[in-house]
């Protein structure tokens, strides 16, 4: 009996614990105290401008980098995004103009190269200038192993100035060329030396510009042949004339 009383007591008090401890843990667990709120002021910055997405206009207008890639493209593009259409009309045409005008100079300057081409074709023979240069030979007492092969080339043939690119078919270039790297210089107040350049290759332009630069070449010009080298004119010396 006394047993059994004393596991009543040993039952009950069990319980209490474990019915307290229940209740702390759902107390820690359930309940929560709330916080209190911190109030504040409203600024004029909450009501500021906050940007959005808005497409390829946003990123023009946000975006500096962008936009001056874009502007490099097409002049005028990121001026228009941010709404600037006179600014941007300005630029455009500007560009538009600067491309028309590059592109007339250009076709202007062409033109004017095949201006210049159709006149020597008219106007400048390696026939003739060939001539002059044996002529230039002979008249200074001057020598080359292969000179009698040039004038063989060219003795007796009248330069074809109805277009002389037919007579770049009766001079051996090589040949030519040949003799005037060994050509000696005889000019009244020139030095001594040799010729400073060949005739370049026919059709090159080192040979359309060469030929009316340098005076080495005169003798190859119709109106200089006419006058000196056809004729024989004994009134022409045959010197290298560096003064023209």
């Amino acid at each position: 009996m006394k047993n059994l009383f004393l596991l009543l007591v040993l039952l009950t008090l069990s319980s209490n614990f474990i019915f307290a401890q229940l209740k702390s843990d759902i107390s820690g667990n359930l309940v929560k105290i709330a916080e209190p709120t911190v109030q504040r002021n409203i600024s004029i910055s909450d009501f500021s401008y906050q940007p959005t997405s808005d497409g390829f206009k946003n990123t023009l207008q946000t975006k500096p980098g962008i936009a001056f890639l874009s502007s490099a493209i097409l002049p005028g593009s990121a001026q228009a995004a941010n709404g600037k259409w006179a600014r941007a009309g300005i630029y455009l045409a500007t560009e538009a103009f600067s491309i028309f005008y590059y592109i007339n100079r250009t076709n202007v300057a062409k033109d004017q190269e095949q201006a210049y081409k159709a006149f020597t074709h008219k106007e400048w023979s390696v026939v003739a200038y060939s001539q002059w240069l044996i002529g230039y030979y002979d008249n200074n007492g001057l020598s080359h192993d292969k000179l009698n092969q040039l004038r063989a080339m060219v003795d007796g043939l009248d330069p074809d100035f109805t277009d002389t690119r037919n007579d770049w078919n009766r001079v051996n270039i090589t040949l030519l060329q040949e003799i005037e790297r060994q050509t000696e210089l005889i000019c009244g107040s020139c030095g001594s030396g040799d010729f400073s350049h060949v005739l370049p290759p026919y059709g090159s332009q080192q040979y359309y510009e060469l030929i009316s630069k340098y005076y080495q070449f005169e003798g190859g010009w119709s109106d200089f042949y006419a006058e000196n080298v056809a004729v024989n004119n004994p009134n022409y010396d045959y010197l290298y004339d560096n003064k023209g």
